[in-house]
């Protein structure tokens, strides 16, 4: 888990016995091993730059744009992983049958 305001990474142990759903939000969860789906959200970081303004957990910068291109071409990379696509107008793909 990521704190923003703390600018610290902390670990959570969650008990799932009983639980029929988990959702795992984060930007490198279509490379889990173990999900039995993976929603890939294809946004580039463009995008997104309105919202992450608002929410000014960051100076926005030359160093900051060019960590999130670099950022963009390595999760791109992970859509084929992907059952279900998002694209940016919201529309939902079946990307192919879960095994």
């Amino acid at each position: 888990m990521v704190i923003f305001d703390e600018d610290r990474i902390s670990k959570e142990i969650v008990k799932v016995e009983g639980i029929k759903v988990v959702i795992v939000d984060g930007t490198y969860t279509t490379i889990l091993k173990n999900a039995h789906q993976h929603i890939f959200i294809d946004r580039i970081h463009i995008d997104t730059q309105e919202l992450r303004r608002q929410r000014a957990r960051e100076e926005q910068d030359e160093f900051l744009e060019k960590i999130l291109k670099i950022e963009h071409r390595i999760i791109s990379s992970h859509k084929p992983n992907a059952d279900v696509i998002v694209t940016k107008e919201y529309e939902v793909r079946q990307v192919r049958k879960s095994e």
